[in-house]
Parts: C-alpha cells; structure tokens; sequence
C-alpha cells in the first residue's frame, strides 16, 4: 500500500544539538525520504528548556517550559524534535510494522500511527498549542496555507490549539485560516461517525467524537468524506481539538488569543492592533449606576455594548413574545474586583436583550445577541488584559516602568516576567460614548489633513476604567481610558475591532505614555532591535 505522510506543522522554540546529521531531518521524513537517514531515538528526561534559543532564523521563542513538550520543526538539526518525529519517521521507514490500530486518547502515550484504509499518518499526541507557538495566533493557519502539500506525496497537515477535553477532529479546506476559530465557537457539533458541515461555513467540516475514538472509526469518516469531497480535495487539514469543559461542541481555545497576550498586542499610538472574537460569551464588569442612555449607535457593537446599557435589576426571563431562546447563563471573568475575593461577571445574553428592550432597541435582532455579547465581552478582556500590562509596567514607579520599557516593546514581556506579578483590581467604569477623547479628536484632524495615513471613522464607544493600584503599601485610584474603533470587515465578513488603552492624561499618565511610547521608538530607531537580535545570535 502506497503511504502518504503528514506533514506536521510545529512553530515553537527548541533545543539545537549538533551533530546529528545522520539524523532524518523533517524534510526527508515530510518527503518520505528515510532510506539514507536514521530516525531520531526517543529522547528520555527532563530537558533544560531555560536554555533553549529560537532554530536558526526563526523568530518563534521558547516559551514551553515543558519536557513533555516538543519543539519547532522549522529548523533540520533540531534533535530534539525526535519527540515528535521519531515515531512517524519509524512508520515511513518500516510501513509494515507501523502501529496500525489502537485508541485516540489525549491522555495516551504519544505514537504516530499508520491508518489502516487510507494513506494518513496521524498521532495521539496532545501537542502544544499553535496560539502558544507564534507571536500572532493566527501565524500557524497562514503558515500553513502558504506551504501547501504536493498532493501527490503529501495528504493532510496536523494542527492542534489547546481548548477542551472532547476529542474532535475537524477538515480545514483549502485556505481558510483565522476564521476557523471564530466559527467552531459558534456551532453545535456531537458525537458523530460522520463529518458534519458548518452551518456558517459550507468550506468547513467538523468531526465531534468522545474522549477516544478508535482509530479505524476516525480512519473511516475521513476515507467517507475524501471519496467525493464536495470542495477542493488538493488540500486537507485535520486537528485535534481536547476540550477542558468536556461539552459536545466544536471548540474554542480557553486562552486569550496571541495578539492580546504578546508583546505584538500592545497598541501604540500610530496603529491601534485589530481585535477578533475567538470565546464565547465569558464575563464582564457591569456597574449598577451605569445606566445613562447613548446616542443613536453607528455600529451593531455599540448598540449592543453591555456597559451603556446595564440596569441592576435585569431580568433573566424571556420578554413577550420572544420566540428565539437565549442562554441565561452567567459567566466570571479574569477581572478582579476591588474586594481582593470575586470576579466581575458579564450579563446573560438573555439579560443583555432585555436590557436593549428597556432601553427602547425593539428592532434588534435577537438572533446576533449572543454573537455580539460574545464579541464585546472579548474586547473587554482584551481591555483589561492591556489595563494589566500598563500595570506591571508602571505600579512600581516611573523608575522602574522606564527600566522595563528601555529595551523597547519587544522585549518588555522578559522585563516584566523577571519583575514578578502584579495584581490590580477594577473598582469601577464608566461609559462615555459621547464624549470623544483628546487623542481621537487629534487623530480625526489628522485624517482630514493625511486621509491616507490617518483618515479612520472615529471610535463607536469610549470607556473610563478606574483601577486600584498599590505603590510603597499605599492604594492608589489610576484612571485609563479606552476608545473603541470598527475596522473593515474581512472578505468572509468577520468584523475587525481596534482598542486604543492608555493611562488618561494626568501628569502621571501622561509621563507612564511618553517613557513607554518614547522608549520603544528610540529602540528601535537606535538600532537596538537590531544589536538584540546579534547578541542573541552570538550566545545561542
């Protein structure tokens, strides 16, 4: 039987040992070109990841501090990647005694497996997440899309992101990439023997199995769905999705996405960072005295936003003559409150709709209640998620913000890791719709005198957050302001959302702005970016 192999797709940090180059690199084992090279043996122990350097010139950095974990495959003489390879290498190299049965469990040890009725190569590895691989979360996807397999030695890609306990495993067809995500969250998707199609995507299947799955079962509804593929069948991407949550539907991750956690998150003046839904509705600070109406809402968002239109006695009940039903639910979310005990909580969409009833919005459309709380509770977190990374820059003084804030951005999240944790709290907002802040009414001019470089539609919303920070012992009240841009939609339609947060322009604020803004263009136009990248090169 003729084997095609999968091509595994790893973007992570490794261990370079060298000297191994009678080892099978990843190109021969891709390629199914082993009779010349020696798989890689099995390597055993604890590894010292704190050593571990990006492979040759890759920009990906270690950030799994794990010995069950693998590394990257974008570099040949990486041995460590034997975790990885080491198994799938044996299937190539000695096809009739590869594994070719046995039990998909995440829990299982990791073994590459040769499926018995088609030419696939898969693997019960848990393995780490692409969103935890690559500084934008959706560099894996693309990654993947622009080095497409030769369909005639190549048949699928593996790509895996943390999210829940459930084993699924879903087709990705042709290039689509970041949308992925977005769309699992949103569909409904049990324990099947067959693929099933996305009812928001027709280029999208997904296969919902339980916590293991025999692999002649996951073998079959593959080999069903590939003898008529109703799209393009020269490209096929699987995934292993486990599901912490263990519910019966296509997954979501349980992380904030790169672009919010990452140094590449961070939202400078000259070009606020688009924002993507990718988490269901999760939870939100909602105050009891916020309740002051806003104007007419130019977007969809705005007039769904949560924290303009709360009332503290919302009712979980469905309204009159709903005949669509909405979750009732309430859900935490990462953001403290000032009593050091509890999380604020985001509305139910149920309560959200009631909320935008009271509040006079009879046309909304009841079927996009839970897909824009969702979206608002997202930025939300993304909001707080910057908040935090003001804070650990700056509660410990402008000394020390300016200490971390030297080697530019890109190197901030090492200072800040090294500085400990930081945990402030959100005592209370404020929406303010209305009133446009001092920078977007700067950035408005500017786009009437620059519409290229400038020219943007001005924000849809504004927030006021007010956080408690500690300096010397003390707790001191720190105002931050956020302002809320829509972006261009993608080609699919998927929205696009810009969050502007900074510390407001007090003294303090305004000096924590210039250190941190200041820094990073002097870095950069210094050249240290450059003197960084050369003296990482020379150590590793």
């Amino acid at each position: 039987m003729q084997t095609t192999v999968a091509t595994l797709i790893l973007l992570s940090g490794c261990l370079i040992v060298t000297g191994a180059a009678k080892d099978c690199n990843t190109s021969q084992i891709s390629s199914m070109d082993v009779g010349s090279c020696t798989c890689a043996g099995q390597l055993s122990g604890c590894i010292d990841y704190s050593t571990c350097s990006a492979c040759g010139g890759s920009s990906a950095k270690k950030n799994i501090k794990d010995c069950t974990h693998g590394c990257t495959d974008d570099e040949w003489n990486c041995k460590a990647c034997g975790l990885w390879f080491h198994t799938l290498c044996d299937c190539i190299s000695h096809p009739k005694t590869c594994t070719s049965s046995g039990t998909i469990s995440p829990y299982a040890r990791p073994v590459w497996v040769l499926l018995e009725t088609d030419n696939l190569v898969t693997t019960t590895e848990k393995l780490p997440g692409i969103l935890e691989m690559k500084d934008s979360h959706d560099q894996g996807w693309i990654f993947a899309q622009e080095h497409r397999p030769n369909p005639a030695t190549e048949a699928v890609w593996l790509n895996s992101v943390y999210a829940r306990d459930m084993e699924q495993v879903h087709i990705h067809r042709c290039t689509r990439n970041l949308q992925t995500a977005t769309l699992l969250s949103q569909e409904t998707i049990r324990s099947d023997k067959h693929l099933v199609q996305l009812k928001n995507d027709n280029e999208l299947y997904c296969l919902g199995v339980s916590s293991s799955v025999t692999i002649k079962g996951f073998s079959a509804a593959l080999v069903e769905f590939l003898k008529s593929p109703p799209v393009c069948k020269d490209l096929v991407g699987a995934a292993r999705l486990p599901d912490e949550q263990g519910d019966r539907r296509c997954p979501h991750p349980r992380q904030m996405p790169e672009t919010l956690r990452r140094r590449s998150s961070v939202l400078l003046p000259r070009s606020p960072r688009f924002l993507r839904p990718r988490r269901p509705p999760s939870s939100c600070p909602v105050p009891h005295h916020a309740s002051a109406a806003a104007e007419k809402p130019k977007s969809l968002l705005s007039q769904l936003n949560p924290l303009n239109y709360m009332f503290p006695d919302l009712s979980q009940e469905a309204a009159p003559n709903q005949t669509h039903k909405l979750p009732t639910s309430r859900e935490e979310s990462s953001i403290p409150r000032n009593d050091g005990e509890s999380k604020w909580e985001y509305p139910s969409p149920q309560q959200m709709y009631n909320a935008l009833l009271r509040k006079g919005h009879h046309d909304t459309d009841i079927t996009a209640v839970e897909q824009m709380v969702a979206v608002h509770n997202f930025l939300n977190e993304g909001a707080w998620s910057e908040v935090v990374g003001w804070e650990k820059r700056f509660s410990g003084g402008l000394m020390k913000g300016w200490q971390m804030c030297r080697r530019g951005e890109e190197n901030a999240p090492e200072e800040m890791e090294a500085a400990g944790a930081v945990e402030p709290t959100l005592i209370r907002f404020q929406g303010r719709p209305k009133e446009m802040t001092p920078k977007a009414a700067m950035l408005q001019m500017l786009g009437k005198v620059f519409p290229e470089k400038y020219g943007m539609e001005p924000p849809f919303d504004r927030h006021d957050w007010y956080v408690s920070r500690k300096v010397n012992g003390q707790t001191k009240e720190v105002r931050y302001v956020i302002d809320y841009y829509s972006g261009a939609p993608e080609p699919t339609g998927e929205p696009v959302f810009y969050l502007d947060v900074r510390p407001a322009l007090t003294p303090s604020g305004a000096a924590e702005r210039m250190i941190r803004w200041g820094s990073d263009v002097w870095w950069r136009a210094s050249g240290g970016a450059v003197r960084e990248a050369e003296r990482k090169s020379e150590t590793s």
